[in-house]
């Protein structure tokens, strides 16, 4: 894997660090069914997401660039 998210399960702020060559890219957080609740461009190596404002389950971060596309699932609790 060329990116962590933890704590996982996360309750409050899920921390997310990418170890690609890349400063530049986009991150997402999609439920289990597929859908997109939370999107926004990243600059830098690692980046907090708040993720007091979603229910408990189970989701998936999705890292991805023109260069790569990743997704690690996590638990919201």
């Amino acid at each position: 894997r060329k990116f962590v998210c933890y704590p996982n399960p996360a309750e409050s702020i899920l921390h997310i660090k990418s170890d690609y060559d890349v400063n530049t890219y986009h991150l997402s957080l999609v439920n289990s069914q597929g859908d997109v609740l939370f999107q926004t461009e990243v600059y830098g190596k690692e980046y907090q997401l708040d993720v007091n404002p979603f229910a408990k389950g189970i989701y998936f971060v999705l890292l991805e660039n023109e260069k790569f596309s990743e997704r690690q699932y996590i638990v919201i609790q």
